[in-house]
């Protein structure tokens, strides 16, 4: 059983905000990320918009909320300012660990989404041959084969998994209607090579429960992902919701969570971040 901590409910009010986080430009950085190193990345949504099929509670990023692009909004960044953006970057900045899809939003709604992954491994490979390149996905689309496809040519594809309890999943993610836990589970084990990530939070849509965390065990010893990322929130949300309760985990409790869900996935390579 996972220890709880001592009411924490006064720290969401002081988690930081990155200005970055709000409104991220095409090509930014670099960051240092506790995971990949010296990163940067790569917003390929319309500048001002937080596209994304889903409506996280925790989510940090700002822009005009929307699940779908209108005729009348910004169109989506060109792949020729996305080569230019990112080849001055690489070319200008300090040595880079990782190229990071990212963003205000779900990267594979891009249209030309494939395209910038391949644009983004030739960049690599003639100015940063030594970084990776990672795609940070809620994995929704991934049942579509060309997404599948596109996210093969990264070197890392890390898929979100923050619940396998439906009701869970739509009180903390908000995914599409129609879209369910198990779809999301089978869509994952299907794919070869993949990473996972789970943010753990306390509050309005708690998935910290002992039921939650062995639910977690049971599909991530299905989908054996290369890599299964447990963390919880480091930054403030920026939604309308950001003061709904939501706070994060102690660092003990987020490494007795880890090792309740490792009891479960034997074999599975999880970390805390």
């Amino acid at each position: 059983m996972v220890t709880r901590a001592p009411d924490t409910s006064g720290e969401r009010l002081r988690l930081p905000v990155r200005d970055l986080d709000r409104a991220p430009p095409l090509v930014y950085g670099p960051v240092d990320s506790l995971r990949y190193g010296r990163s940067l990345g790569i917003n390929l949504l319309p500048p001002g918009l937080r596209l994304c099929n889903f409506d996280c509670l925790y989510c940090q990023c700002g822009g005009r909320r929307t699940r779908r692009r209108e005729r009348e909004d910004p169109p989506f960044p060109t792949l020729a300012a996305l080569e230019r953006d990112l080849a001055r970057a690489l070319a200008s900045g300090p040595v880079i660990d990782d190229i990071c899809f990212a963003g205000a939003g779900e990267p594979t709604l891009h249209p030309r989404f494939r395209e910038a992954v391949l644009l983004a491994r030739r960049l690599r490979e003639e100015l940063a041959p030594r970084a990776t390149v990672t795609v940070l996905s809620n994995g929704t689309t991934a049942c579509k084969p060309g997404v599948r496809a596109a996210l093969a040519l990264a070197d890392r594809a890390v898929l979100k998994l923050d619940a396998v309890c439906d009701d869970t999943l739509r009180q903390l993610d908000r995914p599409p209607s129609g879209l369910s836990a198990r779809r999301l589970v089978k869509t994952f084990a299907e794919m070869m090579g993949v990473e996972t990530q789970t943010m753990l939070v306390h509050g309005a849509a708690d998935n910290t429960a002992p039921g939650a965390l062995d639910a977690l065990g049971d599909a991530l010893r299905a989908i054996f992902p290369r890599c299964a990322y447990l963390g919880t929130i480091t930054r403030r949300p920026a939604g309308p919701l950001a003061d709904d309760g939501l706070t994060p985990l102690a660092p003990a409790e987020l490494q007795s969570a880890a090792a309740r869900v490792r009891r479960r996935a034997p074999g599975v390579d999880i970390r805390v971040y």
